[in-house]
């Protein structure tokens, strides 16, 4: 199999579908995005992405990986609140 044949085939496929092409490489952003979004800690991403080093990822994700902070931030805050603003009625 030659190297352009999967990225030829997908070129044809959205084609034949009426479907934008972004190539195969939009696939390993948003694997990452789903990754990162779930969770999964920087170290872990970086591997799955096949990255020689962590800082490799963390430079090109980094407003991926702030905005997940930000989540965990505001997830603790929320959880950590105990004023009763949050919680919802009893019997809802």
């Amino acid at each position: 199999m030659q190297n352009g044949t999967p990225y030829f085939w997908l070129g044809e496929f959205c084609e034949k579908y009426d479907l934008l092409f972004y190539g195969l490489h939009s696939f390993r952003h948003l694997f990452a995005s789903l990754l990162v979004n779930q969770g999964v800690d920087i170290v872990t991403v970086s591997g799955a992405l096949g990255h020689s080093t962590v800082s490799t990822t963390s430079n090109i994700y980094c407003n991926m990986l702030e905005e997940a902070q930000a989540k965990v931030s505001d997830a603790v805050s929320s959880a950590l609140d105990f004023s009763g603003k949050n919680k919802e009625p009893e019997g809802a």
